[in-house]
């Protein structure tokens, strides 16, 4: 959780440190790590990310990602003024917003005694940094910015698309490609699973990516942000497993929880991005759930946690929407729900119930990889032509289905 003190010291699985990123030298710097030296959002601007339980990120310097990170600072904030546990700023920003919006925002600075290390000493370039964000749901994404330009410094914005005609600089998101491993398929042999996982690079996000803020900067009035001509090279590490509380609406999943930690398996996806994986599932009943996680290498860094899916214990029943609940809102119905688990898991339908049975409203892709996940979707009052419910329909591979209680609204 973000707030546990050794949550950032489980993200890095490895303890190498990699060569330092030959720079130019530039003129001389006045930052030091002994006044202020802000870092994340500073304009507003935020990741398109799950924000509904603790989220968790890890900021360090690709030169040193051992000995100048955020530990176990809390960077991440889920909403505007937000109260989560942990050592870190004030949650000021507006782009974070609200709670339950989809949106994250980092904000922290390294001159808070939390922080190991210091990326920008006095008088010396200031050193490239990554952060490596998994959301409430398992997703993930990197973002790295130089810090060589003094107009811009550590904001994160600059690895973010910027519109010149508007001025705006647009989100980035933790996508469905994102470092997570999906669970194609899953053989049982007592509590023994066999899973069968496909896991894709997680999205990297850079300054000197084109349509960037940084990159405007530079090609228009001379910028610094991409003087270093970063070109990441990312690769996939090993799969990782723990076993650990269920994750909740309210608790979210305990994916760094002291009491389990992660243990690396000796399998890493292959070039494809496949791979199976053998281990023993936790005891029915027992509302533990076996984590998967996906690790990274960022441009030489330690492995990096970029995502995870939480598979729930023997004799899971089979997928089904949990925790239905309807509202009206600006002529449309909002639908929310959870899903313990979604392993063979083809689509979900919503339906309504008319004078002539059950019609069906929209389908909805699954977006748990096969472990749990949440869903909030909007439909426009009209579709509903009439009918006063709606019922989530869980189709499965096979083409059966389990139907959850309508829920009126």
């Amino acid at each position: 959780m973000e707030g546990d003190p050794v949550m950032k010291r489980v993200v890095l699985f490895a303890v190498a440190v990699c060569g330092m990123i030959a720079l130019s030298a530039p003129a001389s710097w006045a930052t030091t790590c002994g006044g202020l030296l802000p870092m994340g959002h500073q304009l507003d601007s935020y990741f398109l990310c799950d924000d509904s339980v603790l989220t968790q990120a890890f900021i360090y310097e690709i030169g040193s990602p051992t000995t100048d990170n955020s530990d176990s600072m809390r960077v991440v904030c889920r909403y505007t003024n937000a109260t989560d546990p942990g050592v870190g700023t004030l949650c000021s920003g507006v782009g974070s917003a609200l709670p339950n919006d989809g949106r994250l925002s980092i904000e922290t600075d390294a001159d808070v005694n939390a922080w190991n290390g210091c990326p920008a000493p006095a008088g010396v370039v200031p050193k490239r940094i990554a952060a490596v964000v998994v959301d409430g749901q398992g997703h993930g994404l990197i973002l790295s910015v130089s810090g060589h330009d003094p107009n811009v410094a550590y904001q994160f914005e600059a690895a973010q698309p910027f519109d010149p005609a508007t001025g705006a600089v647009s989100p980035v998101a933790c996508g469905t490609t994102s470092g997570r491993p999906r669970i194609i398929s899953e053989s049982l042999s007592g509590s023994t699973a066999t899973f069968s996982l496909h896991q894709d690079k997680p999205p990297v996000y850079t300054d000197c990516d084109a349509g960037t803020l940084g990159q405007y900067l530079q090609t228009t009035s001379g910028g610094l942000s991409c003087d270093d001509n970063f070109n990441p090279a990312i690769t996939l590490g090993h799969l990782y497993t723990k076993t650990d509380t269920c994750p909740s609406l309210t608790s979210g999943p305990t994916s760094t929880s002291p009491a389990a930690p992660w243990t690396a398996a000796t399998i890493t996806p292959d070039a494809a991005g496949n791979a199976t994986l053998v281990a023993t599932l936790p005891a029915a009943g027992s509302n533990m759930c076996l984590f998967i996680g996906g690790s990274s290498s960022f441009s030489g860094s330690p492995e990096a946690l970029t995502g995870y899916v939480a598979v729930p214990p023997a004799g899971a029943a089979s997928p089904k929407a949990e925790n239905v609940a309807a509202s009206r809102a600006n002529g449309k119905i909002r639908v929310t729900w959870s899903t313990s688990s979604e392993i063979n898991l083809a689509a979900f339908k919503l339906l309504t119930h008319k004078k002539s049975g059950l019609a069906e409203l929209i389908s909805v892709a699954p977006t748990g990889a096969g472990g749990a996940s949440r869903y909030s979707v909007d439909v426009a009052m009209s579709a509903f032509q009439g009918g006063k419910d709606v019922v989530v329909r869980a189709l499965l591979n096979d083409g059966t289905f389990v139907d959850a209680a309508p829920v009126n609204f």
